[in-house]
Protein backbone atom coordinates (compact mmCIF):
# COMPACT_ATOMS: atom_id res chain seq x y z
CA UNK A 1 0.00 0.00 0.00
CA UNK A 2 0.87 3.32 -0.26
CA UNK A 3 1.39 4.57 2.88
CA UNK A 4 1.50 8.66 2.27
CA UNK A 5 -1.84 8.47 0.55
CA UNK A 6 -3.60 5.53 2.79
CA UNK A 7 -2.54 8.31 5.65
CA UNK A 8 -4.96 10.49 4.29
CA UNK A 9 -7.93 7.98 4.26
CA UNK A 10 -10.29 8.89 7.02
CA UNK A 11 -13.24 6.95 6.81
CA UNK A 12 -17.08 7.12 8.50
CA UNK A 13 -19.70 5.02 7.76
CA UNK A 14 -23.14 6.00 8.61
CA UNK A 15 -26.41 4.14 9.05
CA UNK A 16 -29.32 5.16 11.15
CA UNK A 17 -31.64 2.05 10.46
CA UNK A 18 -32.66 0.58 14.32
CA UNK A 19 -32.62 -3.06 13.56
CA UNK A 20 -30.05 -5.49 12.07
CA UNK A 21 -30.39 -6.62 8.86
CA UNK A 22 -27.40 -7.11 5.77
CA UNK A 23 -26.98 -3.54 5.11
CA UNK A 24 -26.20 -3.24 8.82
CA UNK A 25 -23.70 -6.73 8.62
CA UNK A 26 -22.03 -4.86 6.09
CA UNK A 27 -21.37 -1.49 7.73
CA UNK A 28 -20.20 -3.30 11.25
CA UNK A 29 -17.67 -5.69 8.89
CA UNK A 30 -16.49 -3.30 6.43
CA UNK A 31 -16.12 -0.71 9.31
CA UNK A 32 -13.81 -3.27 11.72
CA UNK A 33 -12.47 -4.53 8.29
CA UNK A 34 -10.91 -0.83 7.70
CA UNK A 35 -10.11 -0.24 11.09
CA UNK A 36 -7.76 -3.82 11.22
CA UNK A 37 -6.06 -2.61 8.08
CA UNK A 38 -5.23 0.75 10.09
CA UNK A 39 -7.36 3.33 8.84
CA UNK A 40 -8.84 5.88 10.86
CA UNK A 41 -12.61 4.75 10.80
CA UNK A 42 -16.18 6.92 12.55
CA UNK A 43 -19.56 4.99 12.38
CA UNK A 44 -22.57 7.08 13.24
CA UNK A 45 -26.05 5.33 14.10
CA UNK A 46 -29.45 5.94 15.20
CA UNK A 47 -29.02 5.76 19.56
CA UNK A 48 -29.90 2.37 20.61
CA UNK A 49 -29.83 0.62 17.16
CA UNK A 50 -28.54 -2.61 17.34
CA UNK A 51 -25.73 -1.45 15.09
CA UNK A 52 -24.72 0.51 17.52
CA UNK A 53 -25.37 -1.88 20.27
CA UNK A 54 -22.81 -4.44 18.54
CA UNK A 55 -20.20 -1.26 17.89
CA UNK A 56 -20.27 -0.57 21.49
CA UNK A 57 -16.93 -2.77 22.39
CA UNK A 58 -15.05 -2.57 19.33
CA UNK A 59 -12.18 -0.75 20.32
CA UNK A 60 -10.18 1.89 17.46
CA UNK A 61 -13.79 2.61 16.16
CA UNK A 62 -15.18 5.92 16.86
CA UNK A 63 -18.60 5.49 17.49
CA UNK A 64 -21.20 8.66 17.77
CA UNK A 65 -25.08 7.98 18.05
CA UNK A 66 -27.63 10.52 17.51
CA UNK A 67 -31.79 10.50 16.99
CA UNK A 68 -32.36 10.26 13.63
CA UNK A 69 -35.73 9.87 11.49
CA UNK A 70 -36.88 9.83 7.98
CA UNK A 71 -37.27 13.82 8.24
CA UNK A 72 -34.07 14.33 9.94
CA UNK A 73 -32.59 16.54 6.88
CA UNK A 74 -34.57 19.39 7.54
CA UNK A 75 -33.40 19.88 10.74
CA UNK A 76 -30.38 22.35 10.77
CA UNK A 77 -28.89 21.82 13.90
CA UNK A 78 -28.73 18.02 12.59
CA UNK A 79 -26.86 18.88 10.07
CA UNK A 80 -24.36 21.02 11.35
CA UNK A 81 -23.51 18.21 14.39
CA UNK A 82 -22.86 15.82 11.49
CA UNK A 83 -21.04 18.14 9.84
CA UNK A 84 -18.78 19.27 12.61
CA UNK A 85 -17.92 15.52 14.10
CA UNK A 86 -17.05 14.95 9.89
CA UNK A 87 -14.51 17.87 10.13
CA UNK A 88 -13.21 17.32 13.33
CA UNK A 89 -12.15 13.65 12.56
CA UNK A 90 -10.63 14.94 9.25
CA UNK A 91 -13.18 12.40 7.29
CA UNK A 92 -11.99 12.22 3.57
CA UNK A 93 -14.85 8.88 2.74
CA UNK A 94 -17.91 8.91 4.01
CA UNK A 95 -20.29 5.83 3.13
CA UNK A 96 -24.64 6.22 3.47
CA UNK A 97 -26.54 3.37 4.19
CA UNK A 98 -30.11 4.38 3.94
CA UNK A 99 -32.10 6.70 2.21
CA UNK A 100 -32.64 8.77 5.01
CA UNK A 101 -28.89 8.77 5.52
CA UNK A 102 -28.28 10.37 2.42
CA UNK A 103 -30.56 13.28 2.84
CA UNK A 104 -28.63 13.83 6.43
CA UNK A 105 -25.24 12.63 6.25
CA UNK A 106 -25.29 13.84 2.43
CA UNK A 107 -26.07 17.00 3.07
CA UNK A 108 -23.88 17.63 6.09
CA UNK A 109 -20.90 15.70 4.32
CA UNK A 110 -21.10 18.30 1.57
CA UNK A 111 -21.26 21.40 3.77
CA UNK A 112 -18.05 19.36 5.65
CA UNK A 113 -16.08 19.61 1.89
CA UNK A 114 -15.83 15.61 1.95
CA UNK A 115 -14.40 14.36 -1.57
CA UNK A 116 -15.81 10.89 -1.15
CA UNK A 117 -19.53 11.30 -0.67
CA UNK A 118 -20.79 7.28 -1.37
CA UNK A 119 -24.19 6.02 -1.20
CA UNK A 120 -23.64 1.81 -0.49
CA UNK A 121 -26.81 0.69 -1.67
CA UNK A 122 -28.63 -2.61 -1.49
CA UNK A 123 -32.14 -2.71 -2.14
CA UNK A 124 -33.68 -3.94 -5.59
CA UNK A 125 -36.33 -1.16 -5.40
CA UNK A 126 -36.48 1.62 -7.79
CA UNK A 127 -35.28 5.33 -6.93
CA UNK A 128 -38.49 7.43 -6.78
CA UNK A 129 -37.69 10.44 -9.25
CA UNK A 130 -38.02 13.13 -6.82
CA UNK A 131 -36.63 16.63 -7.12
CA UNK A 132 -34.90 15.84 -4.13
CA UNK A 133 -33.59 12.74 -5.43
CA UNK A 134 -32.39 14.15 -8.40
CA UNK A 135 -30.64 17.19 -6.26
CA UNK A 136 -28.82 14.62 -4.08
CA UNK A 137 -27.92 12.06 -6.58
CA UNK A 138 -26.75 14.26 -9.00
CA UNK A 139 -25.60 17.00 -6.85
CA UNK A 140 -24.09 15.85 -3.59
CA UNK A 141 -23.06 11.90 -4.22
CA UNK A 142 -20.29 11.15 -5.34
CA UNK A 143 -20.66 7.53 -6.26
CA UNK A 144 -22.83 4.41 -5.34
CA UNK A 145 -22.16 1.03 -4.57
CA UNK A 146 -24.53 -1.69 -5.31
CA UNK A 147 -24.23 -5.29 -4.58
CA UNK A 148 -25.95 -6.41 -8.06
CA UNK A 149 -26.49 -5.54 -11.32
CA UNK A 150 -30.25 -5.33 -10.49
CA UNK A 151 -30.14 -3.19 -7.86
CA UNK A 152 -27.75 -1.25 -9.98
CA UNK A 153 -30.59 -1.12 -12.90
CA UNK A 154 -33.41 -0.40 -10.17
CA UNK A 155 -31.58 2.98 -9.86
CA UNK A 156 -32.04 4.64 -13.43
CA UNK A 157 -35.41 2.27 -13.83
CA UNK A 158 -37.13 5.45 -13.26
CA UNK A 159 -34.68 8.11 -14.55
CA UNK A 160 -32.17 6.80 -16.36
CA UNK A 161 -30.14 10.36 -16.18
CA UNK A 162 -30.59 10.35 -12.14
CA UNK A 163 -26.49 9.93 -11.96
CA UNK A 164 -23.84 9.52 -14.24
CA UNK A 165 -23.47 5.71 -15.37
CA UNK A 166 -19.99 5.88 -15.10
CA UNK A 167 -20.25 6.47 -10.65
CA UNK A 168 -22.07 3.54 -10.01
CA UNK A 169 -20.11 0.42 -9.07
CA UNK A 170 -20.94 -3.33 -8.54
CA UNK A 171 -19.09 -4.79 -5.65
CA UNK A 172 -20.90 -7.53 -4.29
CA UNK A 173 -21.15 -8.61 -1.13
CA UNK A 174 -18.50 -11.12 0.29
CA UNK A 175 -17.24 -13.17 3.47
CA UNK A 176 -14.12 -14.85 4.66
CA UNK A 177 -14.46 -18.20 3.00
CA UNK A 178 -11.57 -19.65 5.41
CA UNK A 179 -13.95 -19.22 8.07
CA UNK A 180 -16.15 -22.12 6.97
CA UNK A 181 -15.82 -25.90 6.45
CA UNK A 182 -13.75 -26.87 3.78
CA UNK A 183 -15.35 -28.75 0.56
CA UNK A 184 -13.96 -31.65 1.44
CA UNK A 185 -16.28 -31.93 4.98
CA UNK A 186 -19.36 -31.14 3.04
CA UNK A 187 -20.59 -34.73 2.51
CA UNK A 188 -23.57 -35.58 5.00
CA UNK A 189 -22.53 -36.98 7.97
CA UNK A 190 -25.15 -40.13 8.75
CA UNK A 191 -25.68 -41.11 4.88
CA UNK A 192 -27.97 -43.17 6.19
CA UNK A 193 -30.70 -41.26 7.90
CA UNK A 194 -34.25 -40.52 6.06
CA UNK A 195 -35.11 -36.81 7.54
CA UNK A 196 -33.76 -34.35 4.52
CA UNK A 197 -32.86 -31.17 6.92
CA UNK A 198 -34.00 -27.54 5.28
CA UNK A 199 -32.98 -24.21 6.34
CA UNK A 200 -34.22 -20.79 6.12
CA UNK A 201 -33.05 -18.06 8.13
CA UNK A 202 -33.74 -14.41 7.62
CA UNK A 203 -36.38 -11.15 9.48
CA UNK A 204 -40.00 -12.52 9.59
CA UNK A 205 -41.47 -10.19 7.49
CA UNK A 206 -43.67 -10.02 3.95
CA UNK A 207 -40.51 -9.52 1.58
CA UNK A 208 -38.64 -12.63 2.79
CA UNK A 209 -41.73 -14.91 1.66
CA UNK A 210 -41.75 -17.37 4.76
CA UNK A 211 -45.55 -17.98 3.94
CA UNK A 212 -44.33 -20.09 0.48
CA UNK A 213 -42.26 -22.01 2.80
CA UNK A 214 -45.29 -23.51 4.87
CA UNK A 215 -46.61 -24.11 1.31
CA UNK A 216 -43.98 -25.76 0.21
CA UNK A 217 -43.88 -27.97 3.06
CA UNK A 218 -47.54 -29.03 2.70
CA UNK A 219 -46.56 -30.34 -0.50
CA UNK A 220 -43.48 -32.07 0.50
CA UNK A 221 -45.89 -33.81 3.38
CA UNK A 222 -48.72 -34.72 1.10
CA UNK A 223 -45.80 -36.88 -1.09
CA UNK A 224 -45.06 -38.78 1.94
CA UNK A 225 -41.68 -37.16 1.99
CA UNK A 226 -39.15 -36.97 5.59
CA UNK A 227 -38.06 -33.94 6.51
CA UNK A 228 -37.68 -31.27 8.89
CA UNK A 229 -37.74 -27.53 8.03
CA UNK A 230 -35.86 -24.94 10.30
CA UNK A 231 -36.55 -21.49 10.19
CA UNK A 232 -34.23 -19.03 11.45
CA UNK A 233 -35.14 -15.57 12.57
CA UNK A 234 -37.83 -13.22 14.23
CA UNK A 235 -40.48 -10.52 13.42
CA UNK A 236 -43.59 -8.88 13.33
CA UNK A 237 -44.69 -11.82 11.33
CA UNK A 238 -44.54 -14.49 13.53
CA UNK A 239 -47.15 -15.63 14.96
CA UNK A 240 -48.97 -15.56 11.95
CA UNK A 241 -46.76 -18.07 10.44
CA UNK A 242 -46.72 -19.90 13.62
CA UNK A 243 -50.94 -20.62 12.98
CA UNK A 244 -50.34 -21.07 9.46
CA UNK A 245 -48.08 -24.21 10.62
CA UNK A 246 -50.83 -25.25 12.88
CA UNK A 247 -53.50 -24.82 10.56
CA UNK A 248 -51.81 -26.90 8.29
CA UNK A 249 -50.62 -29.82 10.73
CA UNK A 250 -47.13 -29.55 10.10
CA UNK A 251 -46.15 -28.36 14.05
CA UNK A 252 -43.71 -31.41 13.44
CA UNK A 253 -41.88 -30.59 10.58
CA UNK A 254 -41.25 -27.40 10.69
CA UNK A 255 -39.29 -25.57 13.67
CA UNK A 256 -38.98 -22.01 14.40
CA UNK A 257 -35.85 -21.04 15.79
CA UNK A 258 -35.96 -17.16 16.98
CA UNK A 259 -32.74 -15.45 15.90
CA UNK A 260 -29.97 -17.55 15.44
CA UNK A 261 -26.36 -16.22 16.41
CA UNK A 262 -24.24 -19.33 15.05
CA UNK A 263 -25.49 -19.39 11.51
CA UNK A 264 -21.80 -21.69 11.08
CA UNK A 265 -23.50 -24.34 12.85
CA UNK A 266 -27.39 -23.95 11.62
CA UNK A 267 -26.11 -23.83 8.41
CA UNK A 268 -23.49 -26.86 8.58
CA UNK A 269 -26.71 -28.91 9.66
CA UNK A 270 -29.30 -28.70 6.32
CA UNK A 271 -29.11 -30.31 3.50
CA UNK A 272 -30.57 -27.93 1.29
CA UNK A 273 -31.20 -24.03 2.03
CA UNK A 274 -34.45 -22.58 0.53
CA UNK A 275 -34.92 -19.08 -0.28
CA UNK A 276 -38.48 -18.22 -0.83
CA UNK A 277 -38.02 -14.19 -0.50
CA UNK A 278 -40.16 -11.31 -2.88
CA UNK A 279 -37.07 -9.88 -3.61
CA UNK A 280 -33.43 -9.38 -2.73
CA UNK A 281 -30.16 -7.12 -3.46
CA UNK A 282 -27.54 -9.62 -2.63
CA UNK A 283 -28.47 -11.94 -0.05
CA UNK A 284 -25.67 -12.92 2.66
CA UNK A 285 -27.36 -15.82 4.00
CA UNK A 286 -27.38 -17.42 0.48
CA UNK A 287 -23.77 -16.60 0.21
CA UNK A 288 -23.08 -18.43 3.69
CA UNK A 289 -24.99 -21.44 2.80
CA UNK A 290 -22.82 -21.64 -0.70
CA UNK A 291 -19.58 -21.38 1.45
CA UNK A 292 -21.06 -24.02 4.07
CA UNK A 293 -21.31 -26.09 0.93
CA UNK A 294 -25.13 -25.56 0.37
CA UNK A 295 -26.80 -26.04 -2.59
CA UNK A 296 -29.33 -23.42 -2.76
CA UNK A 297 -33.18 -23.49 -4.03
CA UNK A 298 -34.40 -19.94 -4.18
CA UNK A 299 -37.41 -17.83 -6.26
CA UNK A 300 -36.20 -16.31 -9.52
CA UNK A 301 -36.39 -13.02 -8.46
CA UNK A 302 -34.29 -9.53 -8.22
CA UNK A 303 -30.59 -10.64 -7.90
CA UNK A 304 -31.08 -14.53 -7.33
CA UNK A 305 -29.49 -15.30 -10.62
CA UNK A 306 -26.29 -13.21 -9.79
CA UNK A 307 -25.83 -15.67 -6.77
CA UNK A 308 -27.42 -18.68 -7.92
CA UNK A 309 -26.36 -20.94 -10.99
CA UNK A 310 -29.41 -23.03 -11.76
CA UNK A 311 -28.48 -26.43 -12.78
CA UNK A 312 -25.02 -25.90 -11.22
CA UNK A 313 -25.14 -24.48 -7.54
CA UNK A 314 -28.84 -25.06 -6.77
CA UNK A 315 -32.61 -23.99 -8.72
CA UNK A 316 -33.87 -21.06 -9.47
CA UNK A 317 -38.03 -21.73 -9.52
CA UNK A 318 -40.47 -18.88 -11.36
CA UNK A 319 -41.91 -16.84 -8.22
CA UNK A 320 -44.74 -18.30 -6.10
CA UNK A 321 -44.48 -21.91 -7.61
CA UNK A 322 -43.98 -23.86 -4.83
CA UNK A 323 -45.23 -27.26 -6.60
CA UNK A 324 -42.20 -26.98 -9.00
CA UNK A 325 -39.75 -26.05 -5.99
CA UNK A 326 -40.96 -28.85 -3.60
CA UNK A 327 -40.29 -31.25 -7.17
CA UNK A 328 -36.59 -30.06 -7.00
CA UNK A 329 -36.49 -30.41 -3.35
CA UNK A 330 -37.66 -34.30 -3.53
CA UNK A 331 -34.91 -34.79 -6.75
CA UNK A 332 -32.21 -33.49 -4.62
CA UNK A 333 -33.13 -35.84 -1.87
CA UNK A 334 -33.48 -38.65 -4.32
CA UNK A 335 -29.69 -37.51 -5.89
CA UNK A 336 -27.31 -36.93 -3.92
CA UNK A 337 -24.63 -37.13 -5.95
CA UNK A 338 -26.48 -33.78 -7.40
CA UNK A 339 -26.61 -32.74 -4.04
CA UNK A 340 -23.11 -32.79 -2.97
CA UNK A 341 -21.92 -31.65 -6.36
CA UNK A 342 -23.62 -28.59 -6.03
CA UNK A 343 -22.43 -27.66 -2.63
CA UNK A 344 -19.51 -28.10 -4.03
CA UNK A 345 -20.04 -26.03 -6.89
CA UNK A 346 -21.15 -23.10 -4.62
CA UNK A 347 -18.63 -23.59 -2.22
CA UNK A 348 -16.02 -22.56 -5.17
CA UNK A 349 -18.35 -19.94 -6.29
CA UNK A 350 -18.09 -17.98 -3.09
CA UNK A 351 -13.87 -18.18 -3.69
CA UNK A 352 -13.85 -16.71 -7.17
CA UNK A 353 -17.06 -14.12 -6.46
CA UNK A 354 -17.74 -13.30 -2.99
CA UNK A 355 -14.36 -13.37 -1.17
CA UNK A 356 -14.83 -10.40 1.85
CA UNK A 357 -11.08 -9.14 1.44
CA UNK A 358 -11.20 -9.31 -2.01
CA UNK A 359 -14.26 -7.11 -2.53
CA UNK A 360 -12.72 -4.95 -0.02
CA UNK A 361 -9.49 -4.22 -2.17
CA UNK A 362 -12.02 -3.22 -4.52
CA UNK A 363 -13.86 -0.22 -2.57
CA UNK A 364 -10.23 0.67 -1.34
CA UNK A 365 -9.38 1.05 -5.23
CA UNK A 366 -12.47 3.28 -5.61
CA UNK A 367 -11.43 5.37 -2.45
CA UNK A 368 -8.04 6.43 -3.96
CA UNK A 369 -9.18 6.83 -7.60
CA UNK A 370 -11.18 9.87 -5.84
CA UNK A 371 -8.62 11.13 -3.02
Amino acid sequence: MDQQSDDKIRICFMNSNMVWGGGEKWHYESASHFRDLGYAVMVITNKNSELHQKLEDQNGIVLESLRISNFSFLNPFKILHIRNLLKMHGISTIFLGLSTDVKLGGFAAKFAGIKNIIYRRGAAVPVKNSFLNRFLFRSVLTGIITNSREIRNKIFQNNPRIIDERNVHIIYNGIDPQLWSKPETFKREDKNRKSLILGNAGRLVEQKGQKYLIRIAKQLKEKRIDFILYIAGSGKLEKTLKQDCIDNKLEKEIVFLDFVENMQDFLAGLDIYLSTSLHEGSSHVIIEAMAAGKPVIAFDVSSMPELVDHNETGYLIPFADTQLFAEKIVHLKNNMMELDNFGANARKQVERKFDFSKNMRQIIDLIKEQQ
